[in-house]
């Protein structure tokens, strides 16, 4: 038995039909192969061949309708039996959307930016977990793309869950941003700090940037792809702060 087959065999019918189901009812048919592909690698096996594929669909399509036979038969044996609320099994959309997001999730990890806006635009909802992690990987995604991911994430549940001030660059809600650094005595540049002072750069107003310099911020760093804030300034079209940033000696 091939590695392929030993994994399809540990999986439960529900969890095989997820696999290869769930992520078609997600996203476009054209990239339905490029998720597959993207979850064998993630789970470090080989991609079977196509007719090794449509030979276990058809097995498992065989199983299925095995087992609707004998649920129909028992069905009938014990219809007056009562039968389980509606409520209490998860409803298509519930799958759907968790499908959704182990795509979203595989083409974070893989840094396929495409990929990801066409899941979001495709209606894949993020979750904040799923935020969190696309923010931990700014050394290989684009500081556009997680915002905007953190835009859908805000959309749908009215915050994204992070540091305030972090959410507010993130999301280029300058008023919010200075609000925010108002409170604040002045920088640590903790982790997040940092973040929150390089998207600032890319999204916020230069009052911004200059509040964070006041505060402390240290504006000769660099981001984790290492990038000035001039550089960030530059790649994502805001001119006013690279503006600043070139008067304040950054090349």
């Amino acid at each position: 038995m091939t590695d392929f087959e030993n994994f399809l065999s540990s999986l439960s019918l529900e969890e095989t039909e997820k696999f290869f189901d769930g992520i078609d009812s997600s996203i476009e048919k054209g990239d339905e192969e490029k998720i597959e592909d993207l979850a064998f690698k993630k789970a470090g096996l080989k991609k079977p061949s196509s007719k090794k594929t449509i030979v276990f669909r058809f097995v498992a399509a065989a199983a299925c309708l095995c087992i609707v036979a004998v649920g129909a038969f028992f069905s009938v044996k014990t219809f007056s039996k009562p039968k389980p609320e509606a409520s209490t099994s998860p409803s298509v959309s519930t799958s759907v959307s968790s499908s959704g997001e182990k795509a979203l999730m595989l083409a974070i990890s893989n840094g396929d930016e495409s990929l990801i806006e066409k899941l979001l635009k495709s209606g894949v909802l993020a979750s904040r977990e799923i935020l969190n992690y696309a923010v931990n990987c700014t050394s290989f995604l684009s500081y556009g793309v997680i915002s905007d991911i953190a835009k859908s994430v805000e959309e749908v549940f009215g915050s994204t869950g992070l540091d305030p001030l972090l959410e507010s660059t993130l999301i280029g809600n300058s008023k919010k941003a200075l609000e925010e650094l108002q409170k604040r005595d002045g920088m640590l540049m903790t982790p997040t700090e940092k973040l929150a002072f390089f998207f600032s750069v890319a999204f916020c107003d230069s009052d911004v940037v200059k509040a964070f310099k006041e505060k402390g911020a240290d504006i000769s760093a660099t981001d984790a792809a290492g990038n000035n804030i001039l550089q960030i300034a530059e790649k994502y079209g805001n001119t006013k702060n690279a503006e600043y940033a070139k008067e304040q000696g950054i090349e």
